[in-house]
């Protein structure tokens, strides 16, 4: 996944919406990473897979971006 860098940013923070044990959805951390890229590993490559990421500074993180969808190469 690629995402524009954001000014002041130190780290972004990358989540994935995974099912809980009870069937319902909840956000997971997947990484912190310091640039605007990642690779996630360990995906099934036949189902899409639902991530969110935020950017984190010194004074404040900001809102999740609308999530995007990404299946596996």
């Amino acid at each position: 996944m690629k995402w524009e860098r954001v000014p002041g940013a130190l780290i972004y923070q990358v989540e994935e919406e995974v099912t809980t044990a009870a069937g319902g959805k909840e956000w997971q951390r997947v990484e912190l990473t310091s640039r605007p890229k990642l690779v996630v590993e360990g995906r099934p490559s036949d189902q899409f897979h639902k991530f969110r990421i935020c950017a984190v500074g010194t004074k404040a993180q900001s809102p999740y971006a609308e999530a995007l969808y990404a299946r596996a190469a």
